[in-house]
């Protein structure tokens, strides 16, 4: 699987509007999808060198899942 690595000041994100509205593709931040991580729900740290996600699959439940962090 995929690492992932994300880091953003509290200040760049200041600069940033709330996304109010529903868009057609994507707004806000300039991102990565990353394919590995795909049905993805929400994704919260789980401690220093884990994450913890919950998949959502068309095709069956969801799943809760631990991913490692770079």
């Amino acid at each position: 699987m995929s690492s992932i690595r994300i880091s953003l000041s509290v200040f760049v994100l200041s600069l940033f509007g709330a996304v109010t509205a529903k868009v057609a593709e994507t707004a806000g931040l300039e991102h990565e999808r990353i394919a590995a991580l795909a049905g993805v729900e929400q994704l919260d740290k789980l401690d220093e060198r884990s994450a913890i996600v919950l998949i959502h699959s068309p095709a069956g439940p969801f799943r809760l899942e631990t991913i490692p962090l770079p």
